[in-house]
């Protein structure tokens, strides 16, 4: 095959053996070459066969789209491949248009937010999870991250490749209207959205509870300097029920969002029961507890409620949490936050006597170490960290620290 036009180093336009015009992409296709040059099929990755009003929309875009767009489109329609995605010439020339704009959009600071994003990721998980690996390939060649908004886009393309993408576009939107009705009617929540809350209410509190625990002494030092050692034991005592009071919150608005109101207050009724028994036996076996049966029972209340609100949200919402991912893993970053934090605090304070300035220090030490052990342990890409609070300020630090590339 010789080369009719080259119109960049991935690109060239042949005439194939069957006398249909076609374009070839491939890495280092074009390179060199000139019209008339023979064409290395070793290097071909993709052929295009563009007819009639294809041909003028493709060859117009190939002299507007960098070679970096069209290979991280090649990968993506590979990767769709390798999920039982097949494109057509149509669907992919659609695809490098859209990333083209997308990336446009982003150096124009201009955000195009996804209304149907929940629905996609829902209808369409297959076609979602290509789409956040291309939001992946396109910060690999194209050297810019696109919101997580696109993947949901680029889903919809995938799915409108492979089907009637009107349908599969009034599909999502058909769903997204049948869950508002749902929601408004019966003032209720789906799991999806319960579970991101209840997790990441999780990333907060846990570490929040460790740091409290291993600096509880240094804290109520640093607060209340004529403090006995009393405060500093029953701070690192009650600082576990941080999470507890964390969590019976959250369950408790689901429930309130379910209209389950009154079981939230029967619960709570429960829990307080159980509270003043609990301590009143301990006051009466143990009376030298003192302070200590109140917290001991404060904790108890908060850990009581978080228990019964999960098996009433279980009953009404079909709900299951995922435990490993929401407790265990911050729990690990969490706990090597809390060894780290320790080590660093009392090795300043050997050095400097100065509690204020050691626990300050070590307080901003312990922040970027669960920042950095949280990814690790948990495995979470730079699309799911960018959708918490503040995710995309954590993302340019993970990337400064070499944690995101």
């Amino acid at each position: 095959m010789q080369a009719v036009k080259v119109f960049n180093n991935n690109a060239v336009s042949v005439v194939m053996p069957d006398g249909r015009e076609a374009i070839l992409v491939g890495n280092g296709l074009g390179f060199g070459r000139r019209p008339g040059d023979v064409i290395d099929k070793g290097r071909v990755s993709k052929v295009y066969y563009v007819q009639n009003e294809l041909q003028t929309k493709f060859l117009k875009m190939l002299d507007n789209v960098t070679p970096q767009v069209m290979q991280a489109a090649e990968r993506i329609s590979l990767a769709a491949e390798e999920q039982g995605i097949l494109l057509s010439s149509k669907s992919t020339i659609s695809l490098v248009d859209h990333i083209s704009f997308a990336l446009e959009r982003v150096e124009k600071g201009t955000f195009l937010p996804n209304l149907m994003l929940s629905e996609t990721r829902m209808l369409y998980p297959k076609e979602y999870a290509v789409g956040q690996r291309a939001l992946e390939l396109v910060r690999q060649f194209c050297g810019v991250q696109l919101p997580e908004d696109e993947a949901g886009y680029i889903a919809l393309h995938l799915v409108a490749g492979a089907a009637d993408g009107a349908l599969a576009y009034d599909t999502v939107k058909f769903v997204k209207a049948v869950k508002e009705i749902i929601c408004d009617t019966y003032h209720c929540t789906f799991e999806e959205e319960s579970l991101e809350t209840i997790r990441l209410t999780m990333i907060i509190s846990i570490p929040a509870a460790v740091g409290l625990g291993v600096l509880a002494f240094p804290i109520t030092g640093v607060l209340f300097p004529s403090s006995s050692s009393l405060s500093g034991k029953l701070l690192m005592m009650g600082a576990v029920s941080v999470v507890f009071s964390a969590l019976s919150t959250i369950t408790n608005s689901v429930l309130q969002s379910i209209g389950q109101q009154k079981k939230a207050l029967h619960n709570a009724a429960i829990s307080l029961g159980m509270d003043l028994i609990v301590l009143a036996l301990i006051l009466a076996v143990f009376p030298k507890t003192n302070i200590y049966a109140v917290v001991f029972a404060g904790i108890l209340f908060s850990l009581s409620m978080c228990v019964l609100n999960n098996l009433s949200i279980r009953k009404h919402l079909n709900f299951r949490n995922e435990f490993k991912n929401t407790y265990v893993k911050p729990l690990i970053a969490a706990a090597i936050m809390g060894v780290v934090t320790w080590v660093v605090y009392y090795g300043l304070f050997a050095i400097t006597k100065r509690p204020s300035i050691s626990m300050l220090i070590a307080i901003l030490i312990a922040i970027v170490v669960y920042l950095i052990a949280f990814v690790v342990v948990t495995g979470t890409t730079e699309a799911e960290m960018r959708r918490m609070p503040m995710g995309t300020k954590l993302v340019k630090v993970l990337r400064i620290l070499r944690i995101y590339r």
